[in-house]
């Protein structure tokens, strides 16, 4: 199966997720081609879910700047990478 590359733009997207707390960065498989995606965790199937925003804010802060989102991206790519491996 074809990988998808995790973005900045996914990172602020989750970041900025309207449903706060609840909300995932996830491997999204509905309209055939993987695609990184934002929703809320209850509805994400578990395996398919790369980061959510508690953990991503732990990890680089509230308001990072593009350094340190960039730095955070292969982190994230591993993961990606490995639920694209296991679908």
């Amino acid at each position: 199966m074809t990988t998808v590359a995790v973005t900045a733009t996914d990172v602020q997207r989750l970041l900025n997720a309207l449903h706060g707390d609840e909300s995932v960065l996830y491997i999204s498989i509905d309209s055939g081609a993987p695609e990184i995606d934002v929703w809320v965790d209850t509805y994400v199937h578990h395996a398919r879910i790369i980061t959510n925003r508690v953990d991503l804010i732990d990890w680089i802060g509230e308001n990072p700047d593009a350094d340190t989102i960039a730095e955070c991206l292969p982190g994230l790519q591993d993961t990606v990478d490995q639920i694209i491996e296991d679908l």
